[in-house]
């Protein structure tokens, strides 16, 4: 027969007073109240009470506890992500620096902008640029941002832009179906657009790219600072603002905000959906044009939207300095508004 704690409780008042914690060590219940006044509310509540039930409530407690914790922590944890990755997204971080060895005459593509997982991507075109690409010889080439289109809470209507829905979805159309030739390789950097996954779920779609395709290098996050040589530095940069009327307006107010001993010798610019060259306090500076068609959300906006590419060949001397550079602007006029049916 099972003792209630009443009966414990009798047995040991007839030699001595009760020593509630040892009552409660040979009812076999784990409860550690402070006080003895702790431990008498306590028998006030049980002392009728099966201890082996109260023993699996208290259990059940304990783990209903323990969960709640653990929710906790892990809301916590995503809370620091977030943090960590609206400071990298808004510039606080500093861009990595990367190292490349090109011979005295460099032959690249830049492009920028796809928005893969839109309705307004153009994937077919943008396998067209590989094709080309490899047809030129270029072996390597450059993405400035927004390799997918995310998906922005604070605007529900972005939903009906999108026919491919949510972090693994979008990474996933992109590991399977982003351009892949023999003996090229993308460099790319991260924009805002990718960035709403980070927003949403503190997931970084260009880490995950960048993991699961070797093809793929994943540079950071709105920026990266490449080395050619000891004496030519080229940036790649996806801005955080909005396209202006004047085209080289962003691109000259940007240089000028650089001092002196942190300008790069090339920049490129993704983001604008823009293409446009320029020179101006001694960097060449280059507006990336999209591989994806104007949006419902642009023509709303009345941003006009440019579709194409950059091949640049680039020389240098024995001391690493430009000798010449050479660009070529690849601009797509064809719209093809259901091109994202063709893939899956």
């Amino acid at each position: 027969m099972i003792e209630t704690l009443k009966q414990v409780v009798k047995k040991h008042r007839k030699h001595n007073k009760p020593v509630w914690k040892m009552i409660a060590n040979e009812m076999n219940l784990e409860f550690d109240y402070k006080s003895p006044e702790g431990w008498r509310k306590y028998y006030n509540r049980h002392k009728d009470k099966n201890p082996e039930e109260e023993k699996e409530k208290m259990k059940l407690k304990s783990l209903k506890a323990k969960a709640k914790e653990e929710e906790k922590k892990e809301k916590e944890r995503i809370k620091k992500l977030k943090v960590e990755a609206n400071a990298k997204i808004n510039g606080f971080v500093p861009p990595k620096n990367y190292k490349f060895k090109i011979d005295k005459e460099f032959k690249f593509m830049v492009i920028s902008d796809s928005h893969l997982g839109s309705v307004y991507e153009q994937l077919t075109y943008l396998h067209s640029l590989y094709d080309l690409a490899a047809e030129r010889g270029i072996t390597t080439i450059y993405h400035c941002g927004d390799i997918s289109e995310g998906y922005k809470q604070s605007r529900p209507d972005h939903v009906y832009s999108l026919h491919k829905i949510g972090f693994d979805d979008q990474a996933n159309y992109i590991i399977r179906n982003y351009p892949h030739r023999e003996g090229i390789t993308t460099y790319f950097i991260t924009g805002n657009h990718d960035h709403f996954h980070i927003q949403n779920g503190g997931a970084n779609i260009g880490e995950r790219i960048g993991s699961m395709r070797k093809d793929m290098i994943y540079l950071g996050i709105n920026n990266a600072r490449i080395e050619l040589t000891h004496n030519c530095r080229m940036d790649l940069f996806h801005p955080q603002d909005g396209s202006s009327y004047a085209l080289s307006y962003a691109g000259q107010k940007f240089l000028d905000s650089l001092s002196g001993g942190d300008k790069p010798n090339i920049i490129f610019v993704g983001h604008h959906h823009k293409g446009i060259f320029f020179i101006y306090r001694n960097v060449y500076y280059f507006e990336v044009p999209s591989t994806c068609l104007q949006s419902d959300w642009e023509k709303g906006k009345r941003i006009q939207n440019t579709s194409g590419a950059w091949l640049v060949n680039l020389k240098i001397d024995e001391e690493g300095t430009i000798v010449s550079l050479v660009s070529e602007f690849l601009q797509h006029f064809k719209k093809d508004y259901e091109d994202y049916k063709n893939w899956k």
